[in-house]
C-alpha cells in the first residue's frame, strides 16, 4: 500500500511538473507579439506535450482541435487576405478618383484663367470704343459748330 501511495504522489508531481513547463510555455506563447511565431510555437507545444496513442478517460481529442484550430486559422488568413485585396482595389480606386479630380481641377483653372485673360481684353477694347466713341462724338460738335458760324464767333442770339 505505501509503494502505491508513493507510485502514485510520483506520477503526481510528475504531472504537476509537466502542467507547470507547458503554463510556463504558453506564457511565452501569449506573450510573444508576432502572430507567424505561433503558429510554429503552437505545434511545438503540441509536440512536446501530446503523447500519441495515449488518452485519458475524459480526455479531449486533441489532434480535433488542432485541426479544427488550423481550419479556423486558415479561414481567418483567407479572410485577411480578401481584405487586403478589397482594401488595395478601394486605395487604387479612391487614388484614381483622386488623379481625375485634380485633372479636371487644373482644367478648370485654365479656362478660368483664359476667360479672365478674355474679360480683361473685351474691357480694355470697350475703354477703347468708348474713349473713340467720345473723341468723334467732340469732334462731330465741333465741326457741327463751325459750321453754323464760318468766321470762328459763336452766335448767342436765336435763329
Amino acid at each position: 500500500l505505501n509503494l502505491e501511495i508513493k507510485r502514485q504522489r510520483g506520477a503526481i508531481q510528475e504531472k504537476e511538473r509537466v502542467i507547470q513547463l507547458f503554463v510556463t510555455d504558453l506564457e511565452k506563447l501569449v506573450t510573444e507579439i508576432d502572430p507567424s511565431y505561433w503558429r510554429d510555437a503552437i505545434r511545438q507545444l503540441y509536440r512536446s506535450y501530446v503523447k500519441k496513442g495515449t488518452k485519458e478517460p475524459g480526455a479531449r481529442d486533441v489532434p480535433d482541435s488542432m485541426d479544427e484550430f488550423a481550419r479556423q486559422r486558415e479561414y481567418m488568413e483567407r479572410s485577411l487576405e480578401t481584405l487586403k485585396k478589397r482594401a488595395t482595389k478601394n486605395e487604387e480606386a479612391v487614388k484614381i478618383n483622386n488623379q481625375k479630380k485634380a485633372a479636371e481641377n487644373a482644367l478648370l483653372i485654365d479656362e478660368l484663367n483664359a476667360l479672365r485673360a478674355e474679360k480683361k481684353q473685351l474691357e480694355n477694347k470697350v475703354q477703347e470704343l468708348t474713349s473713340e466713341k467720345q473723341t468723334l462724338t467732340r469732334k462731330k460738335r465741333q465741326s457741327s459748330s463751325r459750321l453754323d458760324d464760318p468766321d470762328g464767333s459763336v452766335s448767342t442770339t436765336p435763329e
